[in-house]
């Protein structure tokens, strides 16, 4: 078919959409479509309405919704028990042969009992050829299908914008590019060709009974044993493929959950709180030793340094007295007092005599002097003991000032990490920790998953290496075997032919795919560059291991690009695959700008004008998405648009036009 353009898509029944017809008007140059919906009002849907439509699929299916019935509970709610109802999708389709109508339907029965059963889905397909009134049935609806778009190139026509960039991101780019230029360089109809030329050999090997010995048998079995060993490795090498095709799939659906999540932000915080109570609890353990010390330590002190503030009073007394002279005493009491115990002077006089009455009387006065002077001696004794303890009491202020700021710099910073803490734990407990931490760890599991089968994948490759080189090597000894024999000259003419054909289908088929891969290349290339214009990308090459380069400093900077350039990349392959596939199919684009940078989005809407001004579009897009200056420069190529209209109370949509 020269080409392929939707008229008309018609929804019954399906998810949240009771009964809704989409006109897609087309003309060269007003090409673009425009869905505009809310997260949840079935934007997604119609996406899915479409490819379960062609091809049985539904691409772009959430999880709450996969476990979900296709009829709307509205409608099996109000459904009478014991009857039917259908759930169909149609999409008609104007190609240069005439129309198509493709329908897909299936019945949704309630039973008496109230429980519910599907049947179904089937498919037919109704054509009109052109310049013809009647419509004729078509018996083969899925090879009618594959000549629109084929099945495996569909996700480069049925685009979900974020599943596109998320290929271009994870480790499966290589086999998506290797496996995408395979499919569109249509070779299959050569590689079985091989295929059979192999089983014809192996055919030829087998009605070969040599007389001369077992020479012959002995190799053929060789060969066979190799070639089925060869099956093995490939089954198990294909089964290692579809394993890591899971995981990425399913990592993929875990990235999809925490973009919403900065994790490495969670992790940030999350590792930092760690530290923060491992911190305290150390702050807290050296507080106690402090404070342990710090008592320790005043247990042990003297009295005389509690009762420091009263010494330093009373030494201050003292040494006022020692200032004016009345310290130390200037007679001794014991002394006076054993005078009058003798009666006798030091000078001789008898103070026993009545003569000397006056001289004892002026002694036993001079003794009440003295008994004052006595309380001076000890307080004289004394102001040295403080002196003691004064000296003891300084060392003691130097410890205790040093004790306790210490114990008191270790309580302030005790309370700055609780605050720190405090505050951490207010930022994590905004996100669902548990979840993420769940999600991330199911993440690494598939990841090393990837990385295991990557490895054996290698390995498997280099056993099939060895082992396909043996097989070369046994067939030639086969050959020379077989012409040993007059017998069998003719089917060793018939072998040689074989491998000849082998060998020239294979030069073709790499030729081909070579061929492809240039154009692929130079396409991927002219449009990358056109939508990322602020950085150089001219480079851009596709290597013969099929992985994308862009040589940038001696780096691939394909593995630095941005969200927004990842998905630019996606969308410039999509668009060299439709080219080099010649096939006119329309595309349909969910989520087509959700990552795009508003510095990006004029660059990418100007891109499907000027870039696919031929090919039929339909934009499936949110408010988000759909700013006034993106419906600005989108405004001269829009030919239809609608708008999605929910119901939360019967948990239905309509699309209503815009205009």
């Amino acid at each position: 078919m020269e080409y392929a353009k939707i008229k008309e898509i018609e929804i019954k029944n399906f998810r949240q959409f009771i009964h809704e017809v989409i006109k897609l008007q087309y003309s060269p140059g007003k090409n673009i479509t425009i869905i505009t919906g809310r997260n949840g009002y079935g934007k997604s849907n119609i996406f899915n309405a479409i490819t379960w439509c062609f091809f049985e699929i539904e691409e772009h299916l959430s999880s709450e919704s996969e476990g979900l019935r296709k009829c709307p509970n509205y409608v099996l709610y109000n459904l009478t028990p014991g009857k039917t109802v259908e759930t169909e999708v149609k999409i008609l389709i104007e190609t240069n042969e005439g129309e198509i109508n493709i329908s897909r339907t299936m019945n949704t029965h309630k039973n008496m009992d109230g429980t519910v059963r599907e049947e179904g889905p089937n498919l037919s397909i109704q054509q009109r050829p052109a310049m013809k009134r009647n419509w004729i049935s078509n018996p083969y609806p899925d090879t009618v299908i594959s000549h629109i778009i084929s099945r495996d190139m569909r996700k480069f026509f049925f685009i979900d914008g974020e599943q596109l960039r998320q290929l271009f991101e994870e480790t499966n780019r290589k086999e998506l590019i290797k496996k995408s230029i395979f499919d569109l360089s249509q070779i299959t109809l050569l590689q079985k060709t091989i295929d059979h030329l192999g089983i014809f050999k192996s055919t030829l090997r087998k009605g070969v009974k040599s007389p001369a010995g077992d020479d012959l048998r002995l190799c053929d079995q060789a060969i066979g044993d190799s070639n089925h060993y060869i099956e093995r490795k490939k089954g198990e090498l294909q089964k290692l493929y579809d394993d890591k095709s899971e995981a990425q799939a399913n990592k993929n659906k875990l990235d999809v959950q925490l973009k919403d999540f900065n994790v490495e932000d969670i992790k940030a915080y999350a590792q930092k709180r760690e530290d923060l109570e491992e911190n305290i609890k150390s702050i807290e353990s050296r507080i106690s030793e402090e404070e342990d010390e710090y008592l320790a330590y005043l247990f042990g002190v003297d009295s005389g340094i509690i009762a420091r503030k009263a010494i330093i009073k009373t030494k201050k007394i003292l040494d006022g007295l020692e200032s004016k002279g009345e310290l130390p005493p200037k007679i001794q009491y014991v002394f006076v007092k054993e005078l009058l115990k003798n009666g006798k002077c030091i000078c001789g006089l008898d103070l026993k005599q009545a003569k000397n009455i006056k001289n004892r009387e002026k002694i036993e006065n001079l003794l009440k002097d003295v008994q004052i002077s006595q309380v001076a001696q000890k307080a004289t004794e004394l102001k040295y003991q403080l002196g003691a303890l004064l000296k003891d009491s300084d060392e003691f202020e130097e410890v205790y000032n040093k004790m306790t700021s210490k114990i008191n710099e270790l309580n302030k910073i005790y309370i700055e990490k609780q605050e720190e803490l405090k505050a951490i734990n207010t930022k994590i407990g905004n996100y669902p920790i548990e979840k993420i931490k769940k999600i991330s760890e199911m993440r690494q599991q598939y990841t090393e998953t990837i990385l295991d089968c990557r490895g054996q994948i290698a390995a498997v490759n280099s056993k099939l290496k060895d082992a396909e080189s043996k097989v070369k090597g046994l067939e030639r000894q086969y050959r020379a075997f077989l012409g040993k024999e007059e017998l069998y000259k003719d089917v060793l003419k018939d072998m040689n032919i074989c491998d000849k054909g082998i060998e020239v289908l294979t030069g073709i088929k790499n030729k081909l795919m070579v061929e492809i891969k240039k154009e692929v290349e130079e396409s991927t290339k002219k449009y990358f560059s056109g939508l990322i214009t602020e950085k150089n990308f001219s480079k851009l090459y596709i290597t013969n291991d099929y992985q994308i380069r862009i040589p940038v400093d001696d780096r691939n900077a394909v593995e630095n690009l941005s969200a927004a350039e990842t998905l630019c990349l996606g969308y410039s392959f999509m668009s060299a695959l439709r080219k080099g596939s010649r096939f006119d199919a329309p595309i349909v684009i969910d989520t087509p700008l959700a990552k795009i940078d508003p510095e990006y989005r004029e660059n990418v809407v100007n891109w499907f004008k000027k870039s696919l001004p031929d090919a039929q579009i339909l934009l499936l897009v949110t408010k988000a998405e759909y700013t006034e200056a993106v419906a600005s420069t989108f405004k001269s190529a829009v030919n239809n648009e609608y708008i999605i209209v929910y119901d939360g109370n019967k948990e239905i949509s309509e699309i209503k036009n815009a205009n």
